[in-house]
């Protein structure tokens, strides 16, 4: 008796070959939607660090008044060159209590100022730590004291 081979040996290298391919297709897919993935984060990334390393505040002037009733008054100048978003200040007093002010609408501008009003009941010749966050995550901080 003779042998043949049969068709199973071509189906079976056709379904391997096409398996084959569907499969390194698949993979190169994901591996390049993970590459994007991983790119736009990394852009993303280093778009915030530059930002926040282009961030610069000056707070200028910390004053006290009394009417109508106590408050400090903080006068903060943008020597960035980005606009930035002021987040939080926070008064720190001799005694390390701290007073927080949240803010969600306060930007400024390149090279422009802000003057913002806290109400505060500040002790006359204790000084006071003021330190601004801004949404990038900056920290600025400054210290006064009433006269």
């Amino acid at each position: 008796m003779r042998t043949r081979r049969g068709i199973s040996t071509i189906i079976t290298t056709a379904i391997l070959l096409t398996a084959t391919v569907l499969m390194g297709t698949g993979l190169v897919n994901w591996s390049n939607s993970d590459f994007k993935t991983y790119k736009n984060s990394m852009a993303s990334t280093s778009t915030s660090d530059t930002n926040q390393i282009n961030e610069d505040l000056a707070i200028e002037y910390v004053w006290f008044g009394t009417t109508p009733s106590k408050f400090v008054n903080i006068t903060m100048t943008n020597t960035g060159g980005i606009g930035l978003n002021v987040t939080d200040i926070k008064i720190i007093n001799s005694a390390q209590q701290i007073s927080d002010y949240k803010y969600t609408h306060s930007s400024i501008l390149s090279h422009k100022q802000n003057s913002t009003k806290i109400f505060y009941n500040w002790q006359g010749g204790s000084p006071i730590q003021v330190v601004v966050t801004t949404s990038l995550g900056s920290i600025f901080q400054t210290q006064a004291m009433h006269p």
